[in-house]
């Protein structure tokens, strides 16, 4: 099957967000650390220009800078560790994933009203609608991941392999996106909220 990816432009996230906490904690003990050494610099200037005693601010700058040193270096290893950890339960979910035959059907122009200060914006996405038979052979209709462009005419056929994970997620392989012949879908305009 031909796949050329670029003209899908996805609006989902690369790596899905696994410890939003950490990565905050990590990125504050880096700006402490920016700010530990801001403390010294600032520490040295009275010494610089009448020659005074700056040595107390300095211990508690240097203590601001090593806390902070040794905060972002365990923070970064344990966001490592829940990082493999997370791609490698990831990558077993789509490994042990249940493997369908699906068709692309239509697809659904979301649109969701933002407003912004005393401005109205519109957030537009595009997914897929795609229908595949299961163990049971029952029909199940599902939406594919966001994507940025219309995707109302980038394909070349409608089949799509439909991975079921066992986390009741899903996952979609191989758009066939490459051919003479574009197949136009129909379009389904739906407002979201929040």
């Amino acid at each position: 099957m031909n796949n050329d990816n670029s003209l899908l432009i996805s609006a989902e996230p690369e790596l899905p967000e696994y410890a939003p906490i950490l990565r905050v904690l990590t990125a504050v003990a880096y700006m402490g650390i920016f700010a530990g050494f801001m403390g010294l610099l600032a520490s040295l200037l009275p010494f610089v220009s009448s020659g005074r005693d700056v040595k107390e601010n300095m211990i508690m700058s240097l203590i601001a800078v090593l806390f902070f040193t040794v905060s972002a270096i365990v923070f970064s290893i344990i966001d490592k560790k829940k990082k493999a950890d997370f791609l490698k339960n990831n990558e077993n979910l789509l490994k042990n994933a249940v493997k369908y035959s699906g068709e692309v059907v239509s697809c659904e122009k979301q649109i969701k009203k933002i407003k912004y200060g005393n401005r109205d914006f519109e957030e537009v996405t595009w997914v897929f609608i795609i229908k595949y038979k299961d163990e049971k052979n029952d029909i199940v209709t599902v939406k594919s991941g966001k994507y940025l462009n219309d995707i109302s005419n980038v394909l070349g056929g409608v089949s799509v392999d439909v991975l079921k994970k066992s986390d009741g997620t899903y996952a979609f392989e191989n758009f066939c996106t490459l051919g003479d012949n574009k197949i136009s879908l129909d379009v389904s305009e739906v407002e979201i909220s929040d």
